[in-house]
């Protein structure tokens, strides 16, 4: 066992929870009794603002886990990290783990469904073992079929045993095994909540039990727990609505830190508590609240002054913006009231409905030239208009286009930009709003794959 350093008040453990596709108001609608211990026994801090940064996943968690953006999302914010991730290993990432396991931590990373594993899917992953406890290999083996002790007895089960709380299982073993030691655990559940966020109910029991045990047990005594999630559900009928539209861009996060350590440092308490409160946030905070709790810094000043990302610990500026804080507009929840509905069958709703099809085409095109099959526009779902009240509106038309298109009646949604009254052209990541399985299994590309229908 490598010389890990002990935990002490200067030098917590990190545990970070991702619940896959789960929005703050799915948290307290589906995981109700974990909700209540949490916030009632554990005095979690539970952002209301808390604002998704990319379309699905892999964009959302990389900005968490290195500080820096994934794929490009507009014109103005583009990929920090430029590998393709499909094509290349990614040991050379800069990701917060490193950073923990220098400074004398443990590592550890397990995650349930490694089949769309966060550095599988789409992705080549690592050359090396990134952590040192990676448990890949493991969760690969009890998928397998041929060991008569892992046929699951009902779903979501390896043997008898709910997949949920053998990932659980393995996390509390870290906290009491090494219990006297710096930890950095990143642990994430996809299979209870990636197709339907209310999959996520036959996990509460367990969610709580495990915080209960854990808490009551004095094992998270010297440790700060970041619970959260990815983004909030993509594919759902709600999407279509005003409340599932905000609902997909604002996943919950929950902070937590022990009660001595509010006690030591009061300001931090009420700053989280504003923050969550009355502050807009996002992935890029909470990589700077991660690195402030790696270098122990508890002296009330932000590091960042007023870039991107800004740590949750000390007051983060009332004004702050989706453009400040690195939120494009498309994924903006402060810009969701400013919406008008237009007529479906304007031409204004046409041209920018059959823009988004043919950038859709020449993207796939360009990239996939024969394998992806070529869309046409089947109906348009929704066309809004961004209302603004600047001299902004001379110049340019913002459009927020839902779409079906064939073949197989793919749902799309994103922003297209009208300029000079004429040209209208897409300004934003495209997102794809239902499922799509196995349609793009002829490519590997994270970003492509959503748009692409082999043929």
């Amino acid at each position: 066992m490598q010389q890990w350093k002990n935990v002490s008040d200067e030098n917590l453990s990190v545990l970070l929870m991702f619940i896959d596709s789960i929005s703050l108001s799915s948290f307290k609608r589906h995981l109700p009794l974990t909700a209540k211990y949490v916030t009632e026994q554990m005095n979690f801090t539970m952002f209301n603002g808390y604002n998704k940064v990319a379309d699905n996943s892999f964009p959302n968690v990389m900005p968490l886990l290195t500080g820096k953006r994934v794929f490009n999302q507009q014109n103005d914010m583009p990929a920090e990290l430029l590998d393709d991730v499909a094509a290349t290993h990614l040991d050379h990432w800069p990701f917060i783990w490193k950073d923990f396991a220098a400074n004398g931590y443990s590592t550890v990373f397990t995650e349930d469904t490694p089949d769309m594993g966060m550095f599988r899917l789409g992705a080549k992953g690592f050359l090396n073992k990134p952590l040192d406890y990676y448990y890949h290999n493991f969760w690969v083996m009890l998928g397998w079929q041929d060991y008569p002790q892992f046929q699951p007895t009902a779903p979501l089960c390896a043997g008898n045993k709910p997949r949920v709380k053998i990932q659980l299982d393995l996390v509390k073993s870290h906290l009491t095994k090494y219990s006297g030691k710096r930890q950095f655990i990143y642990s994430y559940w996809t299979e209870l909540s990636h197709d339907q966020d209310y999959e996520v109910e036959k996990g509460d029991v367990f969610f709580r039990n495990f915080f209960r045990e854990m808490h009551e047990g004095g094992y998270l005594n010297k440790t700060a727990v970041l619970f959260l999630s990815d983004h909030g559900h993509r594919s759902s009928l709600l999407t279509t609505t005003l409340i599932g539209l905000l609902e997909e861009r604002m996943p919950f996060l929950g902070i937590y830190f022990p009660q001595w350590f509010y006690r030591q440092y009061p300001d931090i308490q009420l700053a989280l508590k504003d923050n969550a409160d009355h502050r807009l946030t996002s992935h890029f905070d909470t990589y700077e609240t991660l690195r402030d709790i790696l270098t122990s810094n508890y002296d009330g000043q932000q590091r960042n002054g007023v870039q991107r990302g800004q740590s949750q610990l000390y007051p983060i500026p009332a004004n702050r913006t989706c453009a400040t804080a690195g939120i494009p507009l498309f994924y903006c929840s402060c810009q969701q009231m400013k919406w008008n509905l237009i007529n479906e069958s304007s031409a204004d709703s046409q041209q920018a409905a059959n823009a988004l099809v043919a950038a859709i085409n020449t993207v796939l095109w360009q990239q996939y030239r024969g394998l992806c099959a070529n869309f046409s526009l089947d109906t348009i779902v929704a066309a809004e208009q961004l209302l603004i009240s600047s001299e902004d509106q001379f110049h340019w038309t913002t459009y927020r286009m839902t779409i079906v298109a064939n073949p197989l009646k793919a749902k799309f949604q994103a922003l297209i930009k009208k300029v000079n009254g004429s040209t209208f052209s897409l300004h934003s990541d495209v997102s794809r709003q239902d499922r799509y399985g196995s349609q793009s299994h002829c490519i590997s590309d994270k970003v492509l794959k959503k748009m692409c229908i082999c043929q």
